[in-house]
């Protein structure tokens, strides 16, 4: 190779680099952005959650809790259901029979 030749290739190569270089800084400006951005939704979504009165930093726990409660409640439902068709049975009965 000439030395002209070495040159250009050198010049067009510096050129390729500098083109990525800024489309690094691009890219890194757009990921900055969106980090930003997420950042202040976490940030709000963390707010919301203690707002509502739970710990954002235990949520299995405070999800395990309400499950927990949950359950109890529909529980508490069927035996309360169970009891009312049990004292309805036999006047359905009677009232079928005519």
């Amino acid at each position: 190779m000439s030395g002209k030749s070495i040159d250009d290739s050198l010049e067009k190569k510096y050129a390729n680099l500098i083109r990525r270089q800024e489309e690094v800084k691009n890219n890194k400006s757009i990921i900055d952005a969106e980090l930003g951005a997420r950042q202040r939704r976490l940030k709000e979504c963390m707010d919301e959650i203690k707002a509502a009165g739970y710990d954002p930093d235990n949520l299995k726990d405070e999800i395990s809790k309400i499950e927990n409660v949950i359950k109890l409640k529909i529980n508490t439902f069927e035996v309360e259901i169970s009891a009312a068709e049990k004292i309805i049975s036999p006047m359905m009965e009677e009232i079928q029979k005519g």
